[in-house]
């Protein structure tokens, strides 16, 4: 065999030798494998997003705590099983978006046409999710 060929051979991603797992790698891989319910974020927690709202969203904000906001309020809606789901006050608090971030948010995704917001005084506003799929269906 020629010194070309064996190089070859040696680069072949297919061939069975390099295939062949040892049984140092079985062992990693079964003690990083973790179940289904350890997937995900740190705390078991997920968003959730169809792709087409997420990004009709993303044009919309000017901001990453906006597009926090926007995807913990879609997470909400997703979690509630509702169009209309309550703001998520403490989720926002966690994240360090404040009220006038949330109303920016709010006035950006409804000049965008993907929520319908009813303001209240003295009260959280009550959104509506307008555009986008949810849970499968179309609003």
């Amino acid at each position: 065999m020629t010194a070309r060929r064996a190089r070859l051979i040696h680069l072949d991603p297919f061939d069975p030798r390099h295939l062949a797992a040892n049984d140092d790698f079985v062992v990693a891989n079964a003690q990083a494998r973790r179940s289904k319910s350890e997937r995900g974020t740190p705390d078991g927690g997920y968003i959730r997003i169809p792709l087409a709202w997420h990004r009709l969203a993303v044009a919309a904000c000017g901001s990453a705590q906006q597009l926090a906001c926007a995807e913990l309020l879609y997470r909400a809606a997703v979690i509630q099983r509702t169009t209309t789901p309550t703001m998520p006050t403490e989720a926002l608090k966690e994240y360090g978006i404040d009220r006038q971030v949330r109303r920016r948010t709010l006035d950006a995704l409804e000049a965008a046409g993907l929520v319908a917001v009813e303001r209240r005084a003295n009260r959280n506003p009550r959104v509506t999710i307008r555009c986008g799929w949810f849970l499968g269906r179309r609003i």
